[in-house]
């Protein structure tokens, strides 16, 4: 059987002129093709917040994805909402917490790019640079890139000791779009990637390799750039090892670590 992988949906927070595509749940093909590449089963999950429903979810799958977004709320790790921040949707990200704390507790297997890393690093304790450009002096490299999203922006050096580096070696071109970033890490965390002005582009999990998250969007390289589809290899051959059913208690699936 294929790997199930669980991926918690995008949301369109902008108008449209369908209605259908207004506030519409939706995993860009990117993510479905590379997946699909590496032998997984992409499941999509439009948000609820009830825990029965996040439980039955936690019933159909064998892995974890979470995507890229808007900015992850303020909210959630207790700061004041910057003038710089974006949109937000604190739906889903109380949906992905809930998602999260579900997925560790039943030891699911973890990706997860761009938000997706900070929703995790938030979920689990840690914090976040609102705006690159207005909070970090030393940041000179243009994190939210001009040139289109499916091309390299630049380098970043991954750590040699880290699962990452075993994937996709200790230097890697990735793309960038973002203005947000990393600041505390979270608990059980450790960052494995930076760029060269110091930004986190890769966080990893302490005890073991079940969540491995980058600040950059692998599915948008993966046709074209092996390093980028072997992080989707990975997950799935992670998923593959990782393979079992443990019983979910829905209590404290919102809670903030």
């Amino acid at each position: 059987m294929k790997p199930r992988i669980l991926i918690p949906a995008d949301v369109n927070l902008e108008e449209a002129e369908l209605i259908n595509q207004v506030h519409a749940d939706y995993v860009p093909r990117p993510v479905v093709d590379a997946i699909q590449r590496a032998g997984g089963l992409p499941i999509v999950l439009p948000y609820s917040l009830n825990e029965d429903d996040v439980a039955a979810y936690m019933s159909m799958g064998d892995g974890v994805m979470f995507l890229g977004g808007p900015d992850v709320s303020p909210n959630l790790y207790h700061q004041r909402l910057g003038a710089h921040l974006g949109k937000t949707c604190f739906n889903r990200d109380e949906f992905e917490v809930m998602i999260l704390n579900a997925a560790i507790q039943t030891h699911k297997t973890i990706f997860a790019v761009c938000r997706g890393a900070q929703l995790i690093n938030v979920a689990l304790g840690g914090d976040l640079y609102q705006d690159i450009d207005t909070q970090v002096d030393s940041a000179y490299i243009e994190h939210n890139q001009l040139i289109a999203g499916d091309l390299p922006a630049h380098d970043i050096k991954v750590a040699s000791s880290s699962h990452l580096s075993d994937v996709v070696g200790t230097r890697l071109y990735v793309n960038s779009r973002h203005h947000q970033a990393i600041h505390k890490v979270g608990r059980g965390l450790h960052v494995t990637a930076k760029a060269p002005d110091g930004i986190v582009e890769a966080i990893e999990s302490n005890k073991n390799d079940n969540i491995v998250a980058v600040q950059w969007h692998p599915e948008n390289l993966a046709d074209q750039q092996s390093e980028d589809q072997a992080l989707f290899d990975d997950f799935i051959a992670r998923t593959k090892l990782n393979m079992g059913t443990v019983t979910l208690s829905t209590s404290g699936l919102r809670s903030i670590s």
